[in-house]
């Protein structure tokens, strides 16, 4: 939300002037003016790995990379256009 008011304060439009995609799709993306465009993580299974890995770790296991298998998704929404067209 700060950088949409900070392209607003700069006199420029979302997204008329500078497309915006936010990192988490939180409660108060869907009301911001244009409402944003986010990434939406899977925290819940992200938080279930780190916790599942800690606790391998703390028993004295060593821990290898972990992948974790749902992918972030794009929520589409208003703060977000095309490129340009040229005249």
């Amino acid at each position: 939300m700060g950088a949409l008011r900070a392209v607003h304060d700069a006199g420029l439009r979302v997204p008329d002037d500078v497309s915006l995609i936010a990192f988490e799709d939180g409660p108060t993306a869907e009301f911001t003016l244009p409402r944003l465009t986010c990434v939406r993580m899977p925290f819940e299974e992200l938080g279930g790995v780190a916790i599942d890995v800690l606790s391998s770790v703390l028993g004295g296991s060593s821990h290898e990379d972990v992948v974790v298998s749902t992918p972030p998704s794009l929520i589409m929404r208003e703060s977000v256009a095309g490129p340009p067209t040229s005249s």
